[in-house]
């Protein structure tokens, strides 16, 4: 949460989006899921609890991969080693694939879903170490969603 910190107007918090019981309707002015909401079993769950949390307003802003050329790969490795591919992980990072089924979920949850902005950048970078680095590439889509908003005056986030 410190390191994805992107003003000192915003209170960052790390939490599980999966059980957010401990907090009150409305407690939120924006949540936001890095490539985290494709692994949730059960995401439209997920999604009428961050509904649930969010002020009326609120933003949920959530990235997800459409294409991981890696995972298709652990995909052949293990039809290959089992013949059956019974080894494959029980989630699947690419559980938004398909065309409007996170808006429909979303929707389905409350939401009004904004069009989808796709974006692509390299994960691998060959002798980077700095995690700050990692962090900011990885929140980035985030940052640039919440920036109109920070811009135009907080729009109620916690100060």
């Amino acid at each position: 949460a410190e390191r994805a910190r992107c003003n000192p107007r915003v209170e960052c918090a790390a939490m599980d989006a999966q059980d957010m019981r401990a907090h009150a309707d409305g407690s939120f002015d924006a949540v936001t899921c890095c490539f985290g909401v494709m692994f949730f079993p059960r995401p439209l769950e997920v999604f009428k609890e961050v509904a649930r949390v969010l002020k009326p307003g609120g933003l949920f802003i959530a990235t997800y991969w459409i294409e991981m050329p890696i995972a298709e790969v652990g995909r052949l490795a293990a039809v290959e080693a089992t013949g059956d591919g019974s080894v494959a992980p029980a989630f699947d990072p690419l559980n938004f694939k398909e065309a409007g089924r996170f808006a429909r979920l979303a929707g389905e949850a409350g939401f009004s879903v904004e069009p989808p902005t796709q974006s692509s950048y390299p994960i691998g970078m060959p002798g980077h170490t700095d995690p700050d680095v990692t962090t900011q590439l990885l929140t980035m889509p985030v940052s640039q969603a919440l920036a109109p908003h920070l811009e135009a005056g907080g729009g109620g986030f916690r100060e």
